[in-house]
């Protein structure tokens, strides 16, 4: 388990002694983050569409590369 993720185990486990209040939580917290996951994607695919596909092969790349693009370009 890395560093971090123990510490945040250890840091829900002194807070929330009742382990069945600990699962509770850390199930509405997975929910969140799947929720969270989705709503990103569902935006990400609209900018595509919006966009069309020029604007995720710009993201792919760089910004340096991206800026030197649109610098050439004015």
């Amino acid at each position: 388990m890395p560093p971090r993720a123990k510490r945040e185990w250890q840091l829900i486990a002194r807070r929330i002694p009742d382990p069945a209040f600990q699962k509770s939580f850390l199930t509405s917290l997975a929910q969140h983050f799947r929720v969270e996951r989705a709503y990103y994607d569902a935006v990400w695919q609209e900018m595509q569409d919006v966009t069309g596909p020029s604007f995720s092969q710009a993201a792919k790349r760089p910004a340096n590369q991206a800026d030197q693009r649109s610098c050439r370009a004015t």
